[in-house]
């Protein structure tokens, strides 16, 4: 039986360090989420008022676990746009019943075409993880409402007084870690018809997270009899429905496959498909996927 948590609400600062691992640890059990990987992180953040707060912040990943342990899923997402933002509202349910809501915005001011696309895959995952987090309390904080700058300092022994001075960047690609990428091309205001490629940074996922990913690609299409029912079936000339959805992930993110998959991209993909599925139905999405893989269009064959 877990311990009573008691989460510590405002400015972690007046904690020592022994004090603030601890609380870290104690945070990761609260939630489920094996520390090993690095998903929950004590982070500065800027609240624009001139101060840094030291904060909790759950990282990539964690929300996936979570959704996991506690049986979330999306009911639906409708677009919540506005002038120089996009953003998403999004319903879910956990397996007792319970029911939340979050909205996750994004600005796009000056933003067009890939750059304005990125910003929607952005606002879409924002909102799933605001809402997750909305189910286990605690205050919590996504990533996602982290400014800019902002410091990881979980593993850091420098002080804090030198730390919050001026956030350095790091270049890391190891597991779990963010790597710069090259901003992406745009589009000409072309529509976009499939999600998004990763932006700004992308991040590797460890062999944990691959799995939980594909678990999660397998168990709601992939192995779905309602999409299945919708006409995504196995195919003589396509192959299985496996394979299927890899040459999917090809055509999505030209020069991936499901080995290389940034985590963003991983999320990108599964709010895509979730998003359509909610929105739009199983019958759309498989006939989406089968134009995309499929340029003549041809049915798959039982």
């Amino acid at each position: 039986m877990k311990k009573k948590f008691v989460p510590i609400l405002g400015d972690l600062e007046k904690l020592t360090e022994e004090e603030r691992q601890k609380y870290v640890l104690d945070v990761c059990e609260f939630l489920s989420v094996p520390p090993e990987i690095g998903a929950v992180n004590l982070r500065l953040h800027d609240s624009g008022d001139g101060k840094r707060h030291l904060m909790i912040c759950i990282d990539r990943g964690a929300t996936d676990i979570i959704r996991k342990n506690m049986g979330i899923d999306v009911d639906s997402m409708e677009p919540v746009n506005g002038d120089g933002y996009v953003g998403w509202l999004v319903k879910g349910h956990d397996k007792t019943g319970r029911h939340e809501m979050a909205i996750g915005t994004v600005s796009t001011l000056g933003l067009k075409g890939q750059q304005h696309a990125n910003c929607v895959m952005a606002a879409q995952t924002k909102a799933c993880r605001r809402m997750t987090l909305q189910f286990v309390g605690g205050g919590f904080s996504d990533i996602t409402e982290f400014h800019e700058k902002t410091t990881n300092i979980a593993s850091s022994s420098t002080p804090l007084s030198n730390i919050a001075a001026q956030p350095s960047v790091f270049v890391n690609n190891e597991a779990g870690k963010e790597v710069k990428a090259e901003p992406p091309e745009e589009t000409g205001g072309k529509e976009v018809t499939a999600a998004p490629a990763a932006s700004v940074s992308e991040t590797v996922p460890t062999e944990e997270q691959k799995k939980e990913f594909g678990r999660q690609i397998k168990d709601r299409y992939i192995n779905n009899n309602e999409f299945i029912a919708a006409g995504f079936q196995q195919s003589e000339k396509l192959g299985s429905r496996l394979d299927q959805m890899k040459a999917f992930v090809k055509k999505m993110y030209p020069g991936k496959t499901t080995q290389t998959l940034s985590v963003e991209q991983w999320e990108s993909l599964i709010m895509f498909l979730d998003m359509n599925k909610a929105i739009k139905g199983f019958p759309w999405l498989v006939q989406h996927i089968y134009e995309q893989i499929d340029p003549k269009k041809e049915t798959a064959n039982a």
